[in-house]
């Protein structure tokens, strides 16, 4: 079972693992962020696993206490080949600024060709998701496939066409030599007049503006909605149950008959089909 090391080790240990040699199947690094780690990781790693595509596992772990990793590690020895990196995330900004400063780490310490973002609340319920967003890639030349993220028409049209971090597939080269981020610092530095309540900017923004200035082809796969629940062809998606879990028990408390259906499908193997 992997232990979880000096936190300032963590770093250089898990990019010697990333950057170990590859073959044809290790193609992709998939980036989970999390804090906590919640009932539904274990079942959201398995659905990766029966992905047709074999991919490297990395989960960022963005401020849980090393004995409550240890502890979950213990629980589940059945993922002892994922890889997991700590840091203290950071609220000061909002609320989604360590899920952003954890896919810019994840991203710079990547070295397969592609990285897949995804969330410790969203389940893989197609077993060929990520083949088809490498195909995709392959005959569009896109080096970013994924949803568009949810609406924000209310508070500007900027968001259309933005990627959200759902289920994005990423060429790592592109990312890296075009310096594609995805820190709400910047963006909120960039445009401090549009900072505030209402979720913008939000994770996706400054990414999203890197790509459009950049002219980043980008092909979207599906459009995202703000309802709770989000459920398609692909995946199915728990929306913000780990804001819930954090900061609203009442919603979280909510989530949990629908969550039990989810855990139970994948541990049966009715999903991923």
């Amino acid at each position: 079972m992997p232990r979880v090391k000096n936190p300032n080790r963590r770093l250089t240990d898990a990019q010697a693992r990333l950057a170990e040699p590859h073959s044809l199947a290790d193609l992709v690094t998939t980036i989970i962020p999390t804090i906590h780690p919640p009932r539904t990781l274990s079942t959201v790693l398995d659905c990766l696993k029966r992905q047709t595509i074999s991919t490297k596992l990395l989960i960022v772990d963005t401020g849980s206490p090393a004995e409550e990793i240890e502890t979950w590690q213990k629980n589940h020895e059945h993922h002892t080949d994922v890889s997991w990196i700590t840091f203290k995330g950071e609220t000061t900004i909002n609320l989604s600024q360590p899920i952003a400063e954890a896919l810019d780490i994840a991203i710079a310490l990547c070295r397969t060709p592609f990285a897949f973002l995804t969330h410790d609340d969203t389940w893989l319920t197609n077993r060929t998701l990520i083949a088809h967003e490498l195909d995709i890639s392959a005959k569009t030349g896109a080096r970013v496939v994924g949803y568009e993220m949810s609406e924000r028409e209310w508070i500007t049209p900027d968001w259309r066409g933005m990627v959200s971090h759902t289920a994005t597939l990423l060429h790592v080269p592109t990312a890296h030599q075009a310096n594609l981020r995805w820190s709400l610092i910047d963006a909120i530095t960039r445009r401090p007049d549009l900072a505030g309540p209402g979720g913008w900017p939000d994770t996706e923004t400054h990414f999203g503006w890197s790509c459009r200035a950049q002219g980043i082809h980008i092909e979207l796969i599906g459009h995202e909605n703000n309802q709770p629940h989000y459920a398609d062809h692909w995946l199915t998606h728990r929306r913000s149950y780990t804001s819930h879990r954090m900061y609203a028990p009442q919603e979280a408390n909510a989530d949990t008959e629908w969550i039990d259906q989810m855990i139970i499908a994948v541990e049966t193997h009715a999903l991923p089909y």
